[in-house]
């Protein structure tokens, strides 16, 4: 699903990749590898984000239009 930081209801901050989600768990793999479990409720706020840097610091409109008319044909 991609990288996530989120804050449980206990204060902690636990960031890594978000590897699974359901309504009755969240699987978190941290940067050790090792895989932690939350329940929905125990976790008071998260941010999902990017693993893609901002595109629009390093290339121009045009730039980025190109690309992705690039991919789009690459059916």
């Amino acid at each position: 699903f991609g990288t996530v930081v989120l804050k449980t209801t206990e204060g902690e901050e636990i960031s890594g990749i978000l590897t699974k989600k359901t309504n009755l768990f969240w699987t978190i793999t941290l940067a050790t590898g090792k895989k932690r479990n939350l329940r929905p409720d125990e976790i008071s706020s998260h941010i999902l984000a990017s693993t893609m840097p901002p595109m629009g610091s390093i290339l121009k409109p045009e730039e980025i239009r190109d690309v992705v008319e690039f991919l789009a044909g690459q059916k």
